[in-house]
């Protein structure tokens, strides 16, 4: 595969991506009332593309405060919790999921004990 088609397909991968994220998003907001993270769901996302480590890390600590005084923090980790664990992404209830993993903001990769 060339590296021009290698790339337009990561493109697609996160286009599509970011599109479910986006419908989830949605749906999750409009089923938890109250929900602090309202308006400001890309501070949720994942990664964002060619996004360094530090910036993501930011990025999410700023997440997880709003997570911190949410009043549907509870309805939150529960939804994630119904999804299979591939499907978790982002920072919900202040916890940052990838690919089943879950820790804290800036503890990339320590599973949640």
């Amino acid at each position: 595969m060339t590296h021009k088609r290698r790339r337009r397909a990561e493109i697609e991968i996160s286009t599509a991506l970011a599109k479910h994220a986006a419908k989830l998003a949605t749906w999750s907001t409009h089923h938890m009332p109250g929900a602090a993270c309202r308006g400001s769901g890309w501070l949720f996302d994942l990664s964002h593309h060619k996004e360094r480590e530090q910036k993501q890390t930011i990025r999410h600590r700023a997440a997880a405060r709003i997570c911190a005084t949410c009043p549907a923090k509870q309805s939150c980790r529960k939804a994630i919790e119904q999804l299979p664990p591939g499907q978790r992404a982002g920072v919900w209830a202040g916890m940052v999921y990838d690919n089943g993993d879950k820790y804290a903001p800036g503890c990339k990769k320590e599973k949640d004990q």
